[in-house]
C-alpha cells in the first residue's frame, strides 16, 4: 500500500543478519514520521524461523518464500520474488542492507519495477513530510541528503552498522506463505 515500508530480511546459511534488525530501526523512523505499515521479506533456507524470530518488532506482515530452488542465494530468483511482492504491495520505500547480497539485489528489483534507488546510505530522518537519506560522497569526505521525488519506490540500502538494531515491541505479527513462482 502507499505509504507502507517493505524491509528486505537478510539471511545467511540460514541465519538472520543484524543488519535486517537495523532496517527495523530505519522503518520505524520512516513510519513514525510518514505514516504507513512496515511489512517484511525473508526470502531462502531459514525464513521462516527468520519470521519466528521477527514476529514481535511490529511488523504488519512478515512475507516468507522458502520453497527449496530459494534455498541458495541467485539474483535472479530473489529479484523475482522481491520484485513481484514489491508490484503486488506498492510500498513506498523497500529498505535493504547495502550488503553485497543488497547491493547486488537493489538495483536489480529497482530496475524491474520502475523505482528509485538511493545506495550507501548512513542515516535516514523525516522532514518536511519527506524522508531524507544521507549518504556518504569522495571517499566518505562529504555527505549528502537526498530524497524521493513523485510516487516511485524508493529502494535505500543502508550500510551495517549505521543504525542500532531495533527491540521487539509488544503485539506479533501475521507470517504470510508468499508463493514466488521461481522456476530454475
Amino acid at each position: 500500500m502507499a505509504g507502507d515500508i517493505l524491509v528486505f530480511g537478510e539471511l545467511r546459511g540460514g541465519k538472520l543478519k543484524k543488519i535486517t534488525k537495523e532496517l527495523v530501526t530505519a522503518a520505524r523512523r520512516i513510519s513514525e514520521g510518514l505514516g504507513g505499515e512496515i511489512h517484511a521479506l525473508f526470502t531462502g533456507e531459514g525464513a521462516s524461523a527468520a519470521a519466528e524470530e521477527m514476529k514481535k518488532f511490529g511488523f504488519g506482515k512478515i512475507y516468507v518464500a522458502e520453497e527449496e530452488i530459494l534455498h541458495k542465494y541467485s539474483t535472479e530468483g530473489y529479484a523475482k520474488v522481491l520484485a513481484d511482492l514489491v508490484n503486488e504491495l506498492k510500498p513506498s520505500y523497500v529498505l535493504l542492507g547495502a550488503t553485497a547480497m543488497g547491493r547486488d539485489l537493489g538495483p536489480r528489483v529497482t530496475a524491474r519495477v520502475d523505482g528509485v534507488m538511493f545506495s550507501d546510505c548512513v542515516d535516514l530522518r523525516v522532514e518536511d513530510g519527506r524522508c531524507i537519506a544521507k549518504r556518504p560522497v569522495y571517499s566518505g569526505k562529504v555527505f549528502i541528503e537526498i530524497a524521493p521525488k513523485g510516487e516511485r519506490t524508493a529502494f535505500i540500502a543502508i550500510r551495517p552498522n549505521n543504525m542500532p538494531p531495533a527491540e521487539p515491541v509488544d503485539g506479533e505479527s501475521r507470517v504470510v506463505n508468499y508463493s514466488s513462482n521461481v522456476t530454475a
